[in-house]
């Protein structure tokens, strides 16, 4: 199966009145904004970001900081039943959806809040939720076929002649590109672009200081514990 029909069979009618539900907008509403902007837009993002093989290996460090290797899928449904397990899922892709659209999520939000009258904070909420769904279709196909960088730039590359059918009029323009289907330039190595590395040096950061200071407190706890207490003075023997 190709990239697009596995990651339409992982939404699902069930999948998508989930989605509606958690966003609390009408199932017709949240399936337009969901098939003809929302997930085209990802897959455009994706193939245009990391075009190429060294593009591929950028996506690869993505997968891996997510934790993107498929098993979201194993219990979807669980996932998306809200509570917990989807505030974490749609944290995870807010936190990663700069390094896929970059400074085009605005645009994107605002076109599908356009078309089909939504409130922009069920599309932002719907591109969050969508983000790791898709990532885990990548990093299971990636991982199935047994490959690295070259295997997930084919799969990126086979999915951009289908994108300009299924998007929205005006998606093009949002992404700031002329033709979905064209194939997109190589970017330069990340060593020239900062932008994708702080999408993971960011928040890697952020938890290595907050473990570091949790280990720090923890140290003067222990500390402050063993210090031994002050003898007490000796008692003179009384003399007879």
């Amino acid at each position: 199966m190709q990239l697009l029909e596995l990651l339409q069979a992982q939404l699902s009618d069930k999948r998508l009145d989930q989605l509606a539900s958690i966003v609390a907008e009408s199932g017709g509403a949240t399936r337009q904004a969901v098939g003809a902007m929302a997930l085209p837009a990802l897959l455009a993002g994706l193939s245009g970001e990391f075009a190429g093989e060294a593009g591929a290996e950028r996506l690869l460090e993505l997968l891996r900081a997510g934790g993107h290797d498929g098993s979201l899928l194993t219990n979807l449904d669980g996932v998306l039943g809200g509570g917990a397990q989807t505030d974490a899922l749609l944290n995870l892709g807010k936190g990663q959806l700069g390094a896929v659209l970059g400074d085009r999520i605005d645009a994107v939000t605002d076109l599908m809040v356009a078309a089909t009258g939504i409130r922009r904070n069920s599309a932002s909420t719907l591109l969050g939720l969508l983000l790791p769904i898709v990532l885990a279709v990548l990093g299971r196909q990636q991982q199935q076929a047994g490959g690295g960088s070259a295997q997930l730039a084919g799969l990126l590359a086979g999915i951009r002649p289908a994108l300009a059918p299924m998007a929205a009029p005006g998606l093009a323009a949002a992404l700031g590109v002329t033709d979905l289907a064209a194939a997109p330039a190589a970017h330069p190595p990340p060593a020239a672009r900062g932008s994708f590395w702080s999408w993971l040096i960011v928040p890697a950061c952020a938890l290595a200081m907050f473990f570091a200071l949790r280990s720090c407190q923890q140290g003067s706890i222990n500390a402050a514990a063993t210090v031994a207490p002050p003898a007490s003075p000796a008692v003179p023997a009384s003399s007879h």
